[in-house]
């Protein structure tokens, strides 16, 4: 289940609502709140999360903690094309390894990801392009 997932059923159990009414309220059908509340579908639109704010009067800390949970469950990212070689290498060889990882290996990089204030540290450069000399610079 996504982030999204857990923290949707429980804030419908926090407000006492059954699906059906929570559906009526935000004007979806309950099978598709079903859906994301068990991780079938989701993250939900940016609409809809717009409207559970409304109709349930969310308090800024629950929309901040809502919209977290939709961010923190994307299933889809893209990579910037100007990210290194290595960048590219590192989220496929994570990419492989996600449905074996030990949560232990998990907690490991999401420990390191969450480092802040560390030297910045250069990054190694993808391989340097050789640039050809044009005939006459090369002539000496």
């Amino acid at each position: 289940m996504s982030p999204f997932s857990f923290y949707f059923h429980d804030l419908r159990m926090r407000l006492g609502l059954r699906q059906t009414d929570l559906a009526k309220l935000v004007g979806y059908d309950q099978t598709y709140l079903s859906a994301l509340e068990n991780g079938t579908k989701g993250p939900p639109t940016e609409e809809l999360v717009e409207k559970l704010i409304r109709a349930l009067g969310l308090e800024e800390e629950e929309q901040i903690q809502l919209k977290l949970a939709v961010h923190e469950s994307q299933k889809k990212y893209v990579l910037s094309s100007d990210m290194p070689a290595e960048i590219f290498k590192m989220m496929s060889e994570l990419w492989d390894a996600l449905d074996t990882m030990h949560p232990a290996q998990v907690q490991a990089i999401r420990s390191i990801t969450q480092l802040k204030g560390q030297p910045n540290v250069t990054p190694v450069p993808d391989r340097v392009r050789i640039v050809r000399r044009q005939k006459e610079e090369a002539k000496m």
